[in-house]
């Protein structure tokens, strides 16, 4: 992705920026070229549409205006597998484009145990330590897939060159549900699959639970015997021992 800054007149900026998008390496390739003023996108070229379409009102003449000149567009068409491509094997040729990073993902849910199957709950599937930035991240329940009430993040940089990403699931639950979180990444062979069970959630209550009793039955146990043992300390103390009596 490239930048540029132009200024025009006081507190007034144009920029533009190149980006690349790749697909299984150069399997599929999209050139972007995006126009802004002011930090607000007016107008962009986009390799899959062909041609220049505005954002704004501002950049609908720029459009018509390029648009209207074919050898322009051609030459822009031309840059996904010219400017691209070139680009993208230079950075392979250090090594860049083939670091793969193999991602992790774990579930999460915005709701106590106690109201698990009352009301509508967010499931949340967190996909973080991956590299390249992309991925597809699909939300299944009972092995069917769920495509309304999803929510999806764009990957974040953890600065590490490595990316995070999270897609949300707004759904009833109810007991005997499986949710899986299915992952799609250049470094898998096969997809990642992160289950959540809610049962198992019942479970794990119920273990904390036996835990807690135990642990409170364990301390008064003790707590008894330690106040048994301590009384017949005393006791021994004072019945006196065959050194030390004199009989009259």
């Amino acid at each position: 992705m490239m930048y540029f800054y132009f200024p025009v007149a006081q507190d007034y900026v144009t920029e533009q920026k190149y980006e690349c998008h790749f697909t299984n390496g150069i399997e599929k390739v999209r050139y972007l070229l995006r126009d802004f003023y002011n930090k607000e996108e007016i107008v962009y070229f986009d390799s899959d549409v062909g041609i220049y379409v505005a954002k704004s009102e501002i950049g609908r003449q720029d459009a018509d205006y390029y648009n209207s000149d074919p050898d322009l567009l051609r030459e822009r068409r031309s840059r996904a597998y010219g400017y691209c491509v070139e680009n993208y094997k230079a950075l392979q040729s250090i090594s860049v484009t083939e670091k793969r990073v193999v991602p992790s993902g774990k579930i999460s849910v915005m709701a106590s145990v106690d109201d698990l199957y009352q009301y509508k709950h967010t499931i949340i599937c967190n996909v973080f330590g991956f590299y390249p930035s992309g991925i597809e991240v699909k939300w299944f329940r009972n092995e069917q897939e769920q495509t309304t009430q999803v929510g999806y993040s764009g990957p974040h940089s953890d600065g590490d060159w490595t990316f995070q990403f999270w897609v949300s699931l707004e759904t009833d639950i109810e007991r005997g549900d499986v949710f899986t979180c299915e992952v799609h990444h250049a470094s898998l062979k096969d997809p990642l699959q992160v289950r959540w069970k809610p049962d198992a959630s019942d479970s794990a209550k119920s273990k904390m639970v036996t835990g807690i009793v135990g642990f409170v039955l364990g301390g008064i146990f003790i707590a008894v015997g330690l106040v048994l043992y301590l009384k017949s300390r005393k006791a021994a103390l004072r019945v006196p021992t065959n050194e030390h009596f004199i009989p009259q």
